[in-house]
C-alpha cells in the first residue's frame, strides 16, 4: 500500500563530539596566527627603533656641523637622559640644568627633527627606552651616546660586527646589558668619540 504523505527525512545535528573538535582546530589556528601576528608587530617595533636611532644620529651630526659640538642631554655632562624613564629622566624644569632645553636631547627641536621620538612600545619598564649622554662640558660636548635601552624585542644583537652594537664587550658591561649567549641583545646603540663606547 503507497502511502499519500511523503516519508519524513531524518535530520541530524553534529554530535558533541564533533563540535568539539571543531572548537579545538579553530583554538589553534586562533593561537597560531595570534603568535605570528605577535611576532611580527615586535619585529615592526625593533626596526622603528633602529629607523629612530639613526634619524636622531643624523639630527646630532647636523647639529654638530652648524655649532661646532654635539647637543647637551638634558641631565648635563656625562649624565644619562632619557624619554621618560624614572633612572634618567629629565629635572622639572629642564632649563635648570641646561638652559633653553626642550626634551632628553637639547637643542634638536625643531631645527634639525620634529619631535624627539620615543620608544615604540609604551608598555616597556620605565627604566626603559631612548637614552642619550655627552661629555665634554654642557655647552662644548665632544662625544655622545645614544641607545635604544633594553628595549629590543625580537631583532636582537647577534655580534660586534652589527651596525648597532655599540656597547662594551660583557666584561665590561655597564650599561648594555646582555643575554646569556647574546652579547648586547636587547639594546641597540650609536655614538661618536673614542670614549662614548665603553659608556
Amino acid at each position: 500500500m503507497v502511502s499519500i504523505f511523503p516519508r519524513q527525512k531524518k535530520y541530524q545535528g553534529f554530535t558533541l563530539i564533533e563540535i568539539l573538535i571543531a572548537v579545538a582546530i579553530i583554538g589553534i589556528l586562533s593561537t597560531i596566527t595570534y603568535a605570528t601576528f605577535s611576532t611580527s608587530r615586535e619585529i615592526a617595533r625593533d626596526n622603528v627603533r633602529k629607523t629612530d636611532l639613526k634619524n636622531l644620529q643624523v639630527a646630532i651630526e647636523l647639529y654638530k656641523a652648524q655649532y661646532g659640538r654635539y647637543p647637551d642631554s638634558c641631565n648635563g655632562d656625562s649624565a644619562w637622559s632619557s624619554q621618560d624613564s624614572a633612572t634618567y629622566a629629565c629635572p622639572i624644569p629642564i632649563t635648570f640644568v641646561v638652559p633653553n632645553c626642550n626634551g632628553y636631547i637639547c637643542g634638536l627641536v625643531p631645527d634639525f627633527i620634529a619631535k624627539l621620538p620615543v620608544d615604540p612600545d609604551p608598555s616597556k619598564s620605565v627604566n626603559a627606552g631612548y637614552i642619550y649622554r655627552t661629555s665634554g662640558g654642557v655647552g662644548s660636548a665632544s662625544q655622545y651616546k645614544l641607545m635604544a635601552y633594553v628595549s629590543v624585542e625580537r631583532a636582537f644583537i647577534k655580534d660586534y660586527g652589527d651596525e648597532f652594537a655599540r656597547c662594551p664587550a660583557p666584561s665590561g658591561a655597564g650599561a648594555c646589558p646582555a643575554l646569556p649567549g647574546i652579547p648586547q641583545a636587547t639594546t641597540y646603540a650609536v655614538y661618536k668619540g673614542v670614549n662614548a663606547k665603553n659608556w
